[in-house]
């Protein structure tokens, strides 16, 4: 079955063809009637003059000259007819190439008729696209291969194509499963001299793949819409040379622009907060020039003031002319309300330990003082007793003797400990400035360890350094005495210097 099919495609498609052929050789068979009455015309003339030959007995010059005049006419009508043989083979040759191109293209050619819609014509694509026996095809119409949704439409199409000249559409045709298969038909129209002989050329090409890849990136661009939404993140893209400036879906949202709104610098411009906007200009005018855009400034959207980071890179041309321009524009302000957050408590932590430190000062400074007023004045009492009782003793009794001086050293012993206490604690010396605190604290350092130091400073810093008010004050002095401290656990060191 399916050979005579073949055979039959093959006529049908042979005889559309010779028409065609017939067509370009119409010329040759109008100039033929007058080509064979140049001839005829051309012998008459010479049975004509070899007549008048032969009446005066000139039958040699009678035959020769109707001997002439034959081969002329046979000459002529040799040339003519090879001429028609290499048309002939000429268009033989063009036949066959169509008849390669119409059965072995990968997609589907079909020939309707456009009185009926019916199939006249169609190539082994086709029917492979359609889903049915190439015999089955013939005589149906076209709507019939089509999926019932889109039959107006097509019927709508093919009636376009007969108006227009030549239509593109997108339909369903049905498989033989009753798969539905998307299309994109291109169709013309082949108009004839007779009425209701007229032809559609119908090219069908299986669209499937680029539906498929179409939906893949519609996937695609939803998610990268739903990524940049939960980052708040948009992008942008610049285009000089085609003047065209695109924002992504998000960017519009951060600056509030409906989707159908045009953009321009000037637009994005005024969206930027009063005191920023001239910075945001000085930045782009710069990354103009080739330098990096990477940016952090306010806007307000819809009267409230929102922060952003924009970060762009710029194409240029060979010339230095700027090409194409990429973007993105971030939503930071709830980073940068955590920021100001942190900030305050920052701030709060270091009021909270300048204030424990001062509590603890004031601390320092009332135990100091309780310890070098009261109990100095009871040891300096205690010690001017043991004097007296060491004055009335009998001075024979040397075991008594002894233990009173004993005691009068452990006194001693015990204010200068008072005293080296209440000076850590708060030196005096710190009342009259932080260079008299640290010489004191030199010299007292030199005593308990040995190690000498030297402080050595520019004396252009000199009213800078120790002119600070008490806090400050305080605090270096205790810096200092912490550094020494370390030293005396883990110096070797006979001499040092610090600056």
């Amino acid at each position: 079955m399916t050979s005579n099919t073949d055979k039959q495609s093959a006529m049908s498609f042979k005889g559309a063809l010779l028409n065609k052929l017939r067509a370009a050789l119409h010329p040759v068979r109008s100039s033929l009637p007058h080509f064979m009455g140049m001839l005829t015309l051309l012998l008459v003339a010479g049975i004509v003059a070899a007549g008048a030959f032969f009446s005066r007995g000139h039958i040699a010059a009678a035959v020769a000259t109707l001997l002439l005049a034959i081969s002329i006419c046979c000459a002529l009508a040799g040339y003519r007819i090879a001429g028609i043989i290499k048309e002939l083979r000429s268009s033989a040759t063009t036949l066959s190439q169509w008849r390669q191109l119409f059965f072995n293209a990968q997609w589907g050619i079909a020939l309707v008729s456009a009185y009926d819609s019916k199939l006249l014509l169609f190539n082994p694509a086709f029917a492979t696209m359609h889903g049915g026996e190439r015999l089955a095809l013939f005589g149906c119409t076209i709507d019939s291969l089509y999926a019932a949704p889109g039959k107006d439409e097509l019927a709508f199409h093919l009636a376009q194509v007969l108006a227009l000249g030549h239509c593109r559409f997108e339909a369903e045709c049905l498989n033989a499963d009753g798969r539905r298969l998307p299309v994109l038909i291109e169709g013309s129209a082949v108009k004839t001299a007779q009425e209701g002989k007229g032809f559609i050329v119908l090219n069908v090409l299986d669209i499937s793949e680029r539906l498929l890849a179409e939906q893949r990136l519609r996937q695609s661009e939803s998610l990268l819409a739903q990524a940049q939404a939960q980052v708040k993140l948009g992008s942008w893209r610049l285009d000089v040379r085609q003047d065209t400036l695109e924002w992504s879906e998000e960017c519009r949202r951060i600056f509030a622009v409906p989707a159908d709104a045009p953009l321009t610098y000037q637009y994005f411009l005024d969206a930027v907060h009063p005191d920023d906007r001239e910075r945001v200009n000085r930045s782009w005018q710069d990354a103009l020039l080739g330098m990096p855009y990477d940016i952090q400034h306010r806007i307000v959207v819809r009267g409230e003031t929102l922060w952003v980071r924009e970060i762009a890179e710029l194409e240029f041309s060979a010339d230095g002319e700027i090409c194409i321009g990429v973007g993105t524009v971030q939503d930071i302000t709830d980073m940068k309300l955590k920021e100001l957050e942190l900030l305050r408590s920052r701030t709060m932590i270091r009021e909270l330990a300048a204030h424990n430190e001062r509590i603890r000062e004031e601390e320092r400074t009332r135990i100091s003082r309780e310890l070098h007023d009261e109990m100095g004045q009871w040891l300096t009492a205690l010690r001017l007793d043991a004097a007296m009782l060491q004055m009335r003793i009998v001075p024979s009794d040397n075991q008594l003797a002894r233990t009173l001086c004993d005691m009068k050293e452990s006194i001693d012993n015990m204010i200068k400990a008072v005293r080296d206490i209440a000076s850590s604690a708060r030196p005096e010396a710190l009342d009259a400035g932080l260079l008299s605190a640290a010489q004191w604290l030199l010299t007292n350092f030199k005593e308990r360890t040995g190690v000498s130091f030297s402080i050595d400073f520019d004396p252009e810093m000199a009213a800078e350094v120790f002119g600070l008010d008490e806090p400050r004050t305080v605090a270096a002095f205790r810096i200092l005495q912490g550094g020494f401290n370390f030293e005396v656990h883990n110096s070797t060191e006979l001499e040092k210097e610090a600056s």
